[in-house]
């Protein structure tokens, strides 16, 4: 019976970790836009570096994932250059990635400005050996995949709101894991390309700065909207997300975040749950922190957590 379930454990996760498994991004995404979509590139007042790290629980026995980006405006060239570092931590599968972005912007006119970015990303996938067994699994495994990918997106922007649309994973790279000895006819498992559209809008009162936000993704048979908002007050922040997936067993989810600037520095903590009734008993949650450190003159720091 162990054997059995082991079996099955290992089965269900690496099913999981090749064939279901979705990108992920931070869940207050704009605290680090670089990795949402790389027209945000050079949008920073100066050289800006945001790290994200997320934690979630549930079934799986890990699940983590860091991000950590460097924004670096240029102004001679009308845009600038991004870093960007990830690693995932999913149960079985490691996932890092390392890329360089670049972006260019231009007026339209007085209101309305728009850029174009691109992402150049090396990915590498690797199984975790102290968590998996090949004893127990009948079709091999490889150790380790990695490929260059690309991405790709806009962002048009005015005084008071911005949009953009970005297409992730355009070459669709293969990186599955599995190999099934008993076939002739090899098993891929394509990166899917993921759709990203998502805006923001902010308004202001006598104390307070509102920027409402959403967010829709499409990769695969997964979609998700993300609908959300800060409220900023002097120095301080609070913010909400409310997520729906058209993937039951994933389940809608809120978050709510708190945050605050000081000389520079952004520090934000966000905690998530899903609230669908297939997880009442089993519920998924994260926890987020996120430090943003900016090398802009007081006087040009932006004033929000949105971008």
């Amino acid at each position: 019976m162990k054997l059995i379930k082991t079996f099955f454990t290992i089965g269900c996760a690496l099913i999981y970790a090749t064939a279901f498994a979705q990108d992920n991004l931070p869940s207050h995404y704009l605290a680090n836009p670089l990795f949402l979509n790389p027209a945000y590139t050079g949008g920073s007042e100066g050289i800006t570096t945001s790290l994200n790290h997320l934690n979630n629980f549930g079934r799986y026995h890990r699940n983590h994932t860091t991000f950590l980006s460097t924004d670096i405006p240029i102004e001679k060239v009308k845009g600038g250059f991004g870093i960007l570092l990830s690693l995932d931590a999913n149960y079985l599968l490691l996932k890092r990635t390392a890329g360089l972005s670049y972006a260019y912007g231009f007026r339209i006119n007085e209101n309305l400005s728009l850029r174009a970015g691109a992402v150049l990303d090396y990915l590498n996938y690797k199984m975790d050996d102290e968590q998996f067994n090949q004893t127990y699994y009948p079709y091999s495994t490889i150790d380790k995949q990695q490929s260059i990918d690309i991405s790709g997106g806009f962002l048009l922007s005015g005084k008071q709101f911005s949009i953009g649309s970005a297409i992730h994973h355009i070459n669709e790279p293969d990186m599955g894991m599995i190999r099934n000895p008993a076939s002739s006819i090899p098993y891929e498992n394509l990166l899917q390309r993921r759709l990203i559209i998502n805006g923001t809008y902010t308004f202001s009162t006598p104390r307070l700065k509102i920027s409402p936000h959403f967010l829709f993704s499409a990769q695969g048979a997964a979609q998700n909207l993300m609908l959300g908002v800060y409220v900023d007050r002097g120095p301080f922040y609070l913010g909400g997300n409310i997520s729906h997936t058209n993937i039951r067993e994933w389940g809608d989810a809120i978050s709510v975040l708190i945050g605050g600037r000081y000389k520079g520095f952004n520090l934000g903590y966000s905690y998530g749950i899903t609230v669908s009734t297939l997880h009442l008993r089993n519920a998924y949650a994260s926890h987020e922190i996120f430090l943003r450190k900016s090398f802009a003159p007081k006087k040009d720091r932006k004033q929000s957590v949105v971008h």
